[in-house]
């Protein structure tokens, strides 16, 4: 445990305003090291972290430790697998198990966006009259739905006019209404959404 460590006078008075602490573990446990196999990765890949516990003499104990990441959420984590879900940095330390040791220098993990999968057209109005301007977000998803830096147009059809990303149905009906990415991107799922 940790334990504040004060001195005083025989008679109890005069104490110690700033007492030092001192922490008591198992094995003469004092520190714990971070490695990852790799500091760089595309969402929804995985990454291995290594522990290493060292006690007083900066020998190696074996010792049981877990991953804690900061900020929460964005992976999963499975042991000392860390498996992405979401973009971002991310600070991985190791922690001893059952010890309040964690590792003050922790690994900064990249974590970048997946190849693209889809392009996805998002508009907020279900229903509008003829003549209204819609405005239309399109978004460029890898499999995760992590957003990816690509232009996007989009698509013509009949009945729409198409001014960028503001669309005006000219007719009344219902339309699927559809983005594709302006460069090549090889095939991408093309996901709608619904205006009436």
């Amino acid at each position: 445990g940790e334990y504040s460590v004060t001195c005083m006078l025989p008679d109890g008075s005069k104490a110690d305003e700033t007492p030092e602490s001192l922490l008591v573990t198992m094995n003469n446990i004092v520190a714990i090291e971070t490695v990852l196999d790799k500091n760089e990765v595309q969402a929804g890949g995985e990454v291995a972290v290594s522990c290493t516990v060292k006690d007083v003499d900066g020998e190696v104990v074996e010792w049981d430790a877990e991953a804690l990441v900061e900020p929460d959420g964005g992976m999963e984590i499975d042991g000392l697998t860390l498996k992405t879900q979401s973009m971002g940095e991310f600070a991985v330390a190791c922690k001893a198990v059952d010890l309040p040791i964690v590792d003050d220098t922790p690994e900064i993990l990249v974590v970048s966006a997946g190849d693209p999968v889809l392009v996805r057209a998002t508009i907020k109005e279900d229903e509008v009259e003829a003549g209204t301007e819609v405005p239309v977000f399109c978004t460029v998803e890898d499999e995760l739905g992590n957003a990816l830096e690509h232009e996007t147009v989009v698509d013509p059809q009949d009945g729409i006019e198409v001014d960028g990303t503001t669309i005006v149905p000219v007719l009344a009906g219902e339309y699927d209404i559809f983005c594709s990415a302006a460069e090549d991107l090889g095939a991408l799922e093309l996901v709608s959404d619904h205006l009436i």
